[in-house]
This record gives C-alpha cells, structure tokens and sequence, in this order.
C-alpha cells in the first residue's frame, strides 16, 4: 500500500515538473479571462439597468406635504410612514428581472427645499406609488395635504456652476458599519416639553433664513431593501454584538473541499505523519464578565436596527447662490445640521468624498477620497465638473443602481462607467429616517415653513345631501 503512494506521488511530481509551464499559462489565461468577463458582465447590468431606469421617465409625480400648524406628533409618527412606505420591496427580484430587464427595486425621494424666507417639503415617486404614499402619510397624519405639483427643479438653471450662479454641495454617508445607528430622535425627546428638543430645528433654521436668490437642497433617497436572503450587514451587526459579549460560534463541520485538501494534504504527508480526518473539537470558554454603560448602549442599539425594515439611503445636499453675493457659511451651518446625529459609541454623518465640492479632494475616486498622482493636474477643471454632476444627480435623483437585492453581492453600487459621479449608499432603518425628516415641531414653524393655514375637517355626519 505505501508502495502505491509512494508511486502515485513521485507520478504526479513528475507531470509537474515536466509541464509546469503549460499549466502556468493555462491558468493565467483563465484568470485573464475570467476577470475580463467580470468585469464585461457587470458593464452590461449597468446599462441595461440605465434603460430601465431611462424607461421611467414621465412616470414620476412631485407631491408637496403640507402639515398642520399645530404639529404635536412624536418622530415615532413619521417612522410608521416610512415602515409602510417599505412595503413596496419586493423581497428580492428574480434573474430574469435582475439579468435581463435591468429592473431594480422602486424608489422614493424626499426633499426640502429652503428659498428665501421659505421651506417646503416634498415627496418623488412613481405614479403607482401614489396611493400607497397617501395611505401611509393620511393614517399618521389626517389634517396633512398632499398636493401635486410641478417638479421645483424645472424652475431652477439648466446647469450650474455658470456664469451667474456657483454651488457647494454633497452626499453623505455613514462612516462606520452600516449596523451602527446615528443617534435617534428618542435621545432628543424629554419628558419635560419645555426640555423637548427637535432634530430638525437647526436644519429648518439654516434652510429658512437665506437672502432672494439663495437656495438650498436637501435631498433623501430611500430604496427598500433587507432581503433576508440577503442580510449581510445583518451578519456584521450580529459579529458586532459577539465581540462585546464574546461569544464565539462553533466550529462547522468541514465540507466538501475541506475533505478534498485533507485527503491530499494526508496524501503527501504519509511517510512522516500519520493521516488526521475530521476537526479537531476544542471545547468552547466563555468568559462572562460585566458590560459598562455604553456598551450596553452600543448592544441595544445595534439590536433595536437589525429589527426594523431598512432603506438602502443616499442622502444629498447643496447650497447655491449668485457668484457675486456667494458666502459658504450657509453650506457650513447645513453641513453642522447633519453633523448633530453623530456619537461617538454609534455611527454618524460623513460627507461622501468622492462628491464633495472641494478642491483638495477631487481626484480621489473613493468613498473616502483617496490620493492619486492625478491629483494636483486640471484640479479647477475637474472641480466645476463634479460640481456638475452633482447637480445634475440632484435634478434626476440619481442614487447608486442596486447592490443589495441579489442573493450574492456580484454587483456593487461601487461600479460605474467612465465620467460617472462615484455614489455610494448607506443602510438606514426607519427610526433613523425619522429623525432626520419629519414634520417639525410647533416651536420651530409659523411663517417659515409652508404649512396649512388652519386644521381641515370632514363635513358633520348626517349632513343633508341634495341630489
């Protein structure tokens, strides 16, 4: 018997060393191959995917929300409307929809718009969703009017920067692990009304006190996702929780390939060692040990996330003026406004570098900007560029294509053709989105914000009808 593998091993020695240079070459062109074809493959799904969404074109409705003077309602109100909005995921999209027809799951945009003395709230979607967007605002907020109107952005130049008008503006992203939270409306809620706090106040104050010609846009995009099939950043929350607690999963049995490189690795080990099958059980020790304050915190949050539907989420703001009147303190106090949802145990806003409209930093083509050689030539050029596309992105509400409904990630929002604008997404549930869009409360409105001049009701019941 050890005759036999002795001899099995010198042949197979023998055809490696005699033609290991066709075997090399062999499998470089494979993986030549193989990456050209990956990367080919993807090339498609990004246009078949830009003609579906070309194909939506003139189904979208713009619909302004107008809310009662006298808002009293909690966040916790708006975070219902998000989790009905969620109901038009579809749980996952077929090959034939995904490979074939480009399609990609449905989205919503939700804008403020500040101008002048002026804010106004909007909700983008398609003309299928309409009913399900006044479902979900009506049930949680009855004296709301929603109200078609003219898409604002028509109103606005065709391209900016121009002669007249310079702009300043960004995405934003979660910086840690999408399971990390930002810091929620209910650690600004008191029980003290006098002490009650609204996320949105210094938001609605930067947007609200601009000169004629300022403007300023915020822009959120929510696409349904959390596929259960799918739950990747699911996992991370879940490793997260494991390593505070330190719990370690089992071994798992080994599989196929596991079998397979241990039957070769005993194979060339036989004459001095003897063979070894199976895993070797080590016995699990767990260490139990007292949590402090904030990670208990970080625990309960990451937990109380993993729970609730999500959005894939791409939020988008920009400031612009006239050039001769241009200031950008206004774009810092919206860039502060966002910066408020940050901790330091949980997630925050950072801007997405791969946007931003600041000189040192384009030329970086990461979510974190990166540094190029590149990156000192034709820089005045390639900002006015990105400038551009920024608006532009805004005007279309152009988000990342989908990366989250397959069942594995074989395609990324991080791919895009040559010129495109480097967007990135970020998983945001819906007590997140509450926080940061919602109706503000009564402190903060009056002449402001637009609004309903005065409570609406139904006609008394039993009122006569002529017919």
């Amino acid at each position: 018997m050890l005759q036999k593998i002795q001899e099995l091993v010198n042949n197979f020695q023998r055809f490696f060393e005699e033609n290991w240079r066709l075997g090399l070459s062999v499998f470089v062109v494979y993986v030549i191959f193989a990456i050209i074809w990956h990367y080919l493959w993807r090339y498609r799904l990004i246009i078949i995917n830009d003609r579906y969404i070309k194909g939506l074109e003139g189904k979208w409705k713009l619909f302004e929300l107008k809310f009662p003077l006298e808002n009293l309602k909690s966040p916790k109100a708006m975070e219902q409307v998000f989790a009905s909005l969620h109901g038009v995921y579809s749980f996952g999209l077929n090959n034939r929809e995904i490979w074939w027809n480009g399609k990609i799951e449905p989205w919503f945009s939700l804008e403020m718009v500040g101008r002048g003395n002026d804010v106004r709230f909007y909700i983008r979607c398609q003309d299928g969703q309409k009913n399900v967007v006044e479902a979900a605002f009506f049930a949680q907020y009855p004296g709301i009017e929603i109200t078609e109107v003219p898409d604002y952005v028509n109103d606005l130049p065709e391209v900016i920067p121009n002669d007249t008008y310079d702009l300043d503006g960004t995405d934003f992203l979660l910086p840690r692990n999408d399971a990390y939270p930002i810091k929620t409306y209910e650690f600004f809620e008191s029980p003290d009304e006098e002490k009650q706090l609204d996320p949105m106040a210094t938001l609605v104050e930067a947007a609200s006190g601009l000169k004629e010609e300022e403007v300023m846009l915020v822009q959120i995009l929510i696409r349904p996702t959390g596929d259960p099939s799918n739950s990747r950043w699911r996992k991370e929350g879940r490793k997260i929780i494991d390593k505070i607690t330190g719990y370690k999963e089992p071994l798992k049995p080994p599989g196929v390939m596991a079998g397979v490189y241990q039957f070769f690795k005993n194979l060339f080990n036989a004459f001095h060692k003897p063979p070894q099958w199976g895993v070797e059980k080590k016995e699990e020790i767990r260490n139990f040990k007292m949590y402090g304050p904030g990670e208990t915190d970080v625990m309960k949050a990451v937990d109380e996330k993993m729970a609730k539907s999500v959005f894939d989420t791409v939020i988008r703001t920009i400031y612009l003026d006239r050039k001769d009147s241009y200031t950008g303190k206004n774009f810092g106090a919206m860039m502060a406004a966002f910066g408020q949802f940050g901790t330091g145990n949980f997630n925050g806003f950072k801007p997405n570098m791969g946007t931003l409209t600041k000189g040192t930093k384009v030329g970086g083509h990461s979510r974190d900007g990166g540094k190029w050689p590149w990156n000192m030539f034709f820089r005045e050029r390639r900002l006015v560029n990105r400038k551009r596309k920024l608006y532009r992105a805004y005007k279309e509400r152009e988000m990342p294509r989908d990366s989250h409904a397959r069942p594995k990630r074989l395609y990324t929002g991080q791919y895009h053709k040559l010129g495109d604008l480097h967007l990135y997404s970020s998983i945001m549930a819906t007590h997140e989105l509450a926080t940061i869009f919602h109706p503000p409360g009564h402190p903060i409105v009056g002449h402001k914000v637009g609004q309903l001049p005065a409570k609406k009701s139904g006609p008394p019941i039993g009122l006569p009808i002529i017919e």
